[in-house]
C-alpha cells in the first residue's frame, strides 16, 4: 500500500481498503455528528458490517476503474478522506467529494488531498471535467471548491431529501485546460494552508450590483461638470431660448439646463421676438383719438381709426338741418 505526503506536518494520503473497516468505523464514530451535518456517510456506516460493505463497494469501483477512495492520515490517525464516487473515462468526467473530522478542520488537509486526486485524474486518467457536488449550506466545502479554482455552474434546487429536509445542491467544476493553466500560472498553486484563508462570500441571488461607467467627455463649447451629481448653482449655465408655437414669438426656458439646448426651427406662423417690433414700425392707435396720428394720415387730413391696422377714409361732414 502506498502513501503520499501532504506536507511537512506529517499528513499522508493513502487508499482505503476493506481490511481497514475497524479503523474506518472508529474514525466515523469520532466525528459522526460533525460529518452528518452535510454528508450522508455517517448514516451509511453505522457498524462493522456496514463499514466493510462501504469500503468493499469502492474496492469494486477501483477494480472497474469507475471510482476511488483515499483516507487522510494526520499524526498517525485517520481523520478524513477523499472519494471519487463516479468516474467515466469514455466521457472524460469525474466527481470528487470529501469528509473530515472536526479535530482536523482548518489545517488545509482536504484542499491538499483534493488537489492531488484531481491532478491524478486529469494528468494520468485523462479526465476533462471534474465536478464538486456540495450542499448550499456546507460553507467549508464550498470554500474548498473556490480554492481549487472551480467555477460554480449552478444549483439543483431541493435536489434530494436529507434528514427530513430537501437540500439544494451546488455544482462546481473545473476543466482540464483550466487546471493546467492554474498550475502553470506565475502565482503557482495555492499554499498548503489555504483552508485557513477566509473565502469571499458567494453573491446571493438577486443581489444588486453596481455598474460604474466612465464619465462622458464634455460636448464642444461646454464646460465639464460632475455628471454623477445633481446640478448646483455653480454648474448652471445661462438660460437658452427654445422655439415656441406662441404667436408672440420665442420665450426663455423656465428651468436651468445642464447642457446647451438644441434650438428647433419654429413652426409655420411663428415670428421671432426680435423681428416682431422693429424700430421703424409705428403702432396704430387702437381707439379713436388715442395715441399719435401717423404722419401719412395727418398729411392727407384723415382722422384716426379704431381699426388696429391704421386709419380709414375721411369721415363725411355733417349736413345742416333744415330751418
Amino acid at each position: 500500500m502506498y502513501a503520499i505526503s501532504l506536507g511537512e506536518d506529517g499528513a499522508e494520503l493513502r487508499p482505503l481498503e476493506p481490511w481497514q473497516a475497524e479503523e474506518f468505523l472508529a474514525h466515523i464514530d469520532r466525528g459522526r455528528e460533525f460529518i452528518a451535518q452535510h454528508v450522508p456517510l455517517a448514516d451509511l456506516v453505522t457498524d462493522l458490517a456496514s463499514s466493510r460493505a462501504y469500503l468493499q463497494s469502492y474496492a469494486d469501483r477501483t477494480l472497474a476503474d469507475t471510482g476511488r477512495i483515499h483516507g487522510i492520515w494526520w499524526n498517525g490517525a485517520l481523520v478524513g478522506g477523499i472519494v471519487i464516487p463516479a468516474m467515466d473515462l469514455a466521457r472524460g468526467t469525474a466527481e470528487v467529494g470529501c469528509w473530515l473530522e472536526p479535530s482536523a478542520a482548518g489545517r488545509g488537509l482536504v484542499t491538499r488531498a483534493a488537489r492531488l486526486v484531481i491532478d491524478w485524474a486529469v494528468e494520468q486518467r485523462g479526465i476533462h471535467r471534474v465536478e464538486w457536488h456540495v450542499s448550499s449550506e456546507n460553507e467549508p466545502s464550498i470554500a474548498v471548491a473556490r480554492r481549487l479554482g472551480m467555477t460554480r455552474d449552478g444549483v439543483l434546487r431541493e435536489s434530494y431529501p436529507y434528514r427530513g429536509k430537501r437540500q439544494d445542491i451546488e455544482i462546481w467544476s473545473v476543466l482540464a485546460p483550466e487546471w493546467r493553466a492554474a498550475a502553470e500560472g506565475p502565482a503557482g498553486p495555492p499554499t498548503a494552508n489555504a483552508d485557513q484563508i477566509p473565502a469571499s462570500p458567494t453573491p446571493r441571488r438577486g443581489a444588486r450590483r453596481t455598474l460604474r461607467l466612465p464619465a462622458p467627455s464634455p460636448a464642444p463649447g461646454t464646460r465639464e461638470t460632475n455628471w454623477m451629481k445633481p446640478a448646483t448653482p455653480r454648474d448652471k449655465v445661462p438660460r437658452q431660448k427654445v422655439s415656441s408655437p406662441h404667436t408672440r414669438g420665442w420665450f426663455p426656458s423656465c428651468r436651468w439646463r445642464p447642457s446647451p439646448v438644441v434650438v428647433v426651427p419654429a413652426h409655420a406662423g411663428v415670428v421671432r421676438a426680435s423681428g416682431y417690433r422693429r424700430k421703424t414700425h409705428r403702432r396704430r392707435p387702437r381707439t379713436r383719438g388715442g395715441g399719435s396720428i401717423p404722419r401719412l394720415a395727418r398729411a392727407r387730413g384723415r382722422a384716426s381709426s379704431p381699426h388696429t391696422r391704421g386709419s380709414s377714409a375721411p369721415l363725411p361732414r355733417p349736413r345742416p338741418r333744415p330751418g
